[in-house]
Parts: C-alpha cells; sequence; structure tokens
C-alpha cells in the first residue's frame, strides 16, 4: 500500500524506520526479507530496502494485546531535490511469507533545527 508524504528540501537528512507489530515472535533467517521498502519522488527511486528485522528489538506496547512491535531502520534519505516535495513511499510484503503480521508503521524522522544563537548555553 503507497503512503505519500511531503518532504521539503530542510527536512534532510530523512531517517526511515519501519515498526511491524506481530503476534509472537517471528522467526527469520539472516537473508530474507519480511517486507520491502521504496521510495520515490518524481520518478525517481529514493530508497530501496529489504528489511529482515533481524536485529530487531520487540517493545509491548499494549499488554492488553499478544502483539510485538519490532521497529528496523530502513536507511536514509540524504538530500531533497526542491522540486522533489511529494514522496511515495510503498511497503511489499518479503520473501519470508510465514510471519504474521498485524500491522505495519512508517516512521520518518527529519533532520534536527540549527540552535539558535541568540540562546546561552547552560551547564
Amino acid at each position: 500500500m503507497p503512503v505519500d508524504t511531503e518532504l521539503l528540501p530542510q527536512d534532510a537528512p530523512v531517517q526511515v524506520y519501519v515498526d511491524l507489530a506481530s503476534s509472537g515472535s517471528p522467526q527469520v533467517g539472516k537473508g530474507r526479507a519480511v517486507l520491502t521498502l521504496t521510495a520515490s519522488a518524481s520518478g525517481k527511486t529514493a530508497l530501496a530496502v529489504p528489511l529482515s528485522f533481524e536485529d530487531a528489538v520487540s517493545r509491548d506496547d499494549t499488554p492488553q494485546t499478544p502483539e510485538l512491535i519490532y521497529r528496523t531502520r530502513a536507511g536514509e534519505i540524504a538530500t531533497i531535490a526542491p522540486g522533489a516535495r511529494k514522496y511515495t513511499f510503498t511497503v511489499a510484503p518479503g520473501d519470508a511469507d510465514e510471519i504474521d503480521i498485524g500491522a505495519v508503521d512508517l516512521v520518518l524522522q527529519h533532520g534536527s533545527q540549527p540552535a539558535d544563537r541568540r540562546l546561552a548555553p547552560i551547564g
């Protein structure tokens, strides 16, 4: 399912993460992709990666459900072209088809803002 978002040049670099909600502990092997992620803008691919989740650490956000959430870093979009504001992110199944996927969330974190030079350092 594709997701569109607007990114501005001042957002760069953009860190891309994917959260996978799964009941139980998915058994992923090295070299097996649970999901694939592509990001494109203006007809050009900015990021294309298989996601294995082999080093992902689980967290239990809601104790009422049996699902665990695993986060993996998908990569970084280092620069945003001024004319390419609309980015399309597409997550698709990989070759590890025995994983019980409850939900997938795309998490984008943009670069830090420059410090205001009027502020005095503390400490």
